[in-house]
């Protein structure tokens, strides 16, 4: 039977599921009760541990789901008596009045692992450890990124970019590591790197309808066009041929707008 008398209590409960599993919490408090007691006690208790979940997430989340600073950060709070709801017919302060029957061992320098709603579970000589999964970085949203490395903000710079050097030397990757650490020592030639790496995508493009005019300018012919946009592909990006008949087909009126009879085509100047 599971004892709930400090709000570490709930936290070790709750951890194995999923924090905000108020439901299940409500249930094994009942369950703590060796007598039926009134629905109106059963739900004044439910919306007490539905304010005392939300309470813990709340925190849970300040401390960036990271177990090492939750406990560092609420140990205070974690070791505070649960004061519980006066009942009619349950004394819950009562029967949780000594610490709870759960088996932990909680200090600052607990694990930092945070707190997943599936585990698995591994026994060794009578004694069980939960080893918690985590979900792959690559797989996460971008809130959820932000939240996992929430706490490597807190580190200066200087020790975030010698940990990633060294991480990409101890990966193989020693060329990128060099080439990283050189830029940083030397910021003044990202520009240079950067103005080598993406020129095509920073090339002046023209526009189609300047294009159609410069073409119909020149009276270039297809093949003239597509000689004249392979010379300037350095210089200037000339747009695809196959956009320039777009742009072309755009100047011509619309189809309902021209009326064609066996003595003249006649066209509605407001499609001029």
């Amino acid at each position: 039977m599971a004892g709930f008398g400090t709000n570490l209590d709930i936290y070790v409960f709750l951890r194995k599921g999923d924090l905000k599993d108020y439901k299940r919490l409500h249930q094994a408090i009942l369950d703590c009760i060796l007598f039926e007691i009134s629905q109106e006690d059963s739900a004044k208790i439910l919306n007490f541990v539905r304010s005392l979940t939300v309470n813990l997430n709340r925190r849970w989340t300040e401390a960036h789901r990271v177990q090492k600073t939750f406990m560092k950060k609420h140990m205070n709070w974690l070791e505070t008596r649960i004061k519980w709801p006066e009942c009619e017919s349950v004394n819950l302060a009562e029967i949780f009045e000594e610490t709870g029957n759960l088996d932990h061992e909680f200090t600052e320098e607990a694990a930092v692992l945070p707190v997943a709603s599936t585990s698995k579970a591994t026994s060794d000589m009578g004694t069980s450890t939960d080893i918690i999964s985590r979900k792959p970085f690559e797989d996460l949203g971008n809130k959820q990124k932000k939240r996992r490395t929430g706490t490597l903000l807190d580190c200066p710079e200087e020790e975030l970019t010698f940990a990633f050097v060294t991480k990409l030397k101890s990966n193989g990757k020693e060329v990128l590591a060099r080439i990283i650490d050189h830029l940083i020592k030397k910021p003044e030639k990202v520009k240079d790197v950067d103005s080598f790496l993406f020129i095509n995508e920073k090339k002046e493009s023209m526009q189609e309808d300047q294009d159609l005019a410069l073409t119909t300018s020149l009276d270039l012919s297809k093949w003239k066009y597509l000689t004249l946009r392979s010379a300037l592909s350095q210089q200037l990006k000339l747009p695809f041929y196959h956009k320039l008949l777009e742009a072309k087909k755009r100047c011509y009126p619309d189809a309902r707008d021209i009326e064609i009879s066996e003595d003249g085509v006649k066209v509605k100047l407001q499609a001029l």
